[in-house]
């Protein structure tokens, strides 16, 4: 282990200045790279085939959809020659190849965003269950690809009666993890020094991810394993602090490991199994703040406010009060600047312009002079359900009210499907304004970031936003909470 550590520690550096520089590479043109398709699945009386590019400028687990773009492809995609705008020099691609709807199994896995460049050519030769490269850029991309297969969770069907459940979870993550390794040391000569450090450091914070979710995704099972799984954390804790001073913010799993790790040791400490809404983000984010420094720590901590805003109520303002937090020469500056704006107090709310049940078109301009509840929902969400019965005391106080407006907005992609949820009454409430927002990547649900539903949002009678993770009145507390701030805002 001592050798892993010291070995990882000496390809980061080489890594940290790479990465610096990220932000200062310029180009006489828009950044892009060019994309040739050839499809070879095996299935040609297949006609709904789908092809979605989905590209990043800063990537997270966490999802940081407001820097994303997506490309879609319908039908017949053989021998398409296009090109894809970067957002940098370098952005993380995500495909998904889709023949009647069902993903093959390269395309499973959270581990598969390729790290590209400006001016590269993908040249890819689809198939049902993997993709692979031709042309000049292959070399690098199909390492990548092999890289994500063997990272590719296994089902090792271990029960949870078990003794040594967990034991045998993250000795399997561990061989992983030395597989993928002695695979880039390999061929670590093929690949760029840039890009071999990257993926060093990616494939180290993929596995320290992957043990730290594991024991927190148990405490969300069950009360019992989540028991277990705690008991097990506590005593094999991946070690970080090598991590943390080689700073290689870059690698979005290991910097999305020190935010889930500092998360998991609040909430064992606060003996909490989740969080509740409660307050607790600003001691995570002080921790995150006093533990590491540079770029690695403004990395850390966005993707902290991002993945706390929807558990805790303290996480959005948390950058308003400390403003001068992430410095203008930070390359995470542009990001702090555009979660500010739409997580914090009294920035202005996002003027969408969405269809509603009668084919009209509804903005939030519209809706000025009005406080407004938003209720961001999709068909089949069951939270969503219990959210709306929690809010059914709240609506009926309120119905009559004409200084505030409920509005929902739904993900769902099919309109009829839309529209026959909101018959049958258990998502929405009647008099309620229902606005079909055609999907995930809608530009308002990229404007507000929203990766977990439903989300309730208030904003005031001038646009500008109160709250945007409204407490839910799951009790009398919670509902006593929720009509003071909802007097407050309408009176």
């Amino acid at each position: 282990m001592k050798k892993i550590i010291i070995l990882f520690a000496c390809l980061i550096l080489g890594f940290v200045q790479t990465a610096k520089t990220q932000a200062k590479v310029k180009s006489s043109s828009p950044p892009f790279i060019k994309i040739k398709i050839h499809t070879e699945d095996g299935n040609p009386a297949a006609s709904n085939r789908k092809l979605i590019f989905t590209v990043y400028k800063y990537f997270s687990n966490v999802h940081f959809l407001m820097n994303s773009s997506v490309l879609t492809i319908n039908g017949n995609i053989n021998g398409l020659d296009t090109t894809l705008a970067l957002p940098s020099s370098v952005g993380y691609l995500r495909i998904d190849y889709l023949i009647d709807g069902k993903r093959g199994k390269n395309h499973e896995t959270s581990f598969r965003e390729y790290r590209v460049s400006t001016g590269e050519q993908l040249e890819i030769n689809l198939y049902k269950d993997s993709l692979g490269f031709l042309g000049p850029d292959a070399v690098a991309l199909n390492l990548q690809t092999e890289l994500f297969a063997i990272g590719r969770p296994k089902d090792n069907k271990i029960a949870w009666s078990d003794s040594e459940y967990f034991k045998k979870q993250q000795e399997g993550f561990q061989q992983s993890y030395l597989k993928g390794l002695r695979f880039l040391e390999k061929n670590k000569t093929k690949i760029t020094p840039d890009l071999y450090h990257y993926l060093s450091a990616q494939w180290l914070g993929y596995r320290n991810y992957r043990q730290v979710k594991f024991i927190v995704d148990s405490r969300q099972a069950d009360t019992l394993l989540g028991r277990k799984a705690v008991a097990y954390y506590l005593k094999h804790k991946p070690d970080s602090a090598r991590i943390a001073h080689a700073q290689p913010h870059e690698a979005s799993f290991l910097t999305d490991y020190l935010f889930l790790k500092e998360r998991l040791d609040f909430e064992i400490q606060k003996k909490e199994r989740r969080g509740n809404y409660d307050k607790g983000a600003e001691i995570i984010l002080e921790r995150l703040k006093s533990k590491y420094s540079g770029e690695l720590r403004d990395k850390v901590i966005l993707t902290g406010i991002v993945g706390l805003s929807k558990i805790y109520q303290d996480a959005d303002t948390y950058l308003s009060k400390n403003d001068k937090l992430i410095p203008k020469t930070s390359y995470y500056y542009e990001l702090s600047q555009i979660i500010k704006n739409t997580f914090s107090e009294n920035s202005s709310a996002f003027n969408f312009s969405l269809e509603d049940e009668n084919g009209r078109m509804v903005s939030m301009k519209d809706l000025r002079g009005k406080a407004v509840i938003l209720d961001f929902w999709f068909t089949g969400c069951h939270a969503c359900i219990e959210v709306k019965k929690f809010m059914e005391p709240i609506h009926a106080r309120f119905a009559t009210n004409k200084n505030l407006a409920f509005v929902t907005i739904s993900i769902d992609k099919d309109k009829a499907i839309w529209l026959q949820s909101i018959k049958t009454g258990i998502f929405t409430h009647p008099g309620s304004i229902n606005l079909f927002a055609k999907g995930l990547y809608s530009p308002v649900i990229q404007h507000y970031n929203i990766t977990s539903y439903p989300k309730i949002m208030l904003i005031d009678k001038n646009g500008k936003i109160i709250s945007a993770n409204l407490p839910v009145p799951s009790d009398k507390t919670g509902e006593k909470e929720l009509l003071k701030i909802l007097e407050k805002t309408v009176n």
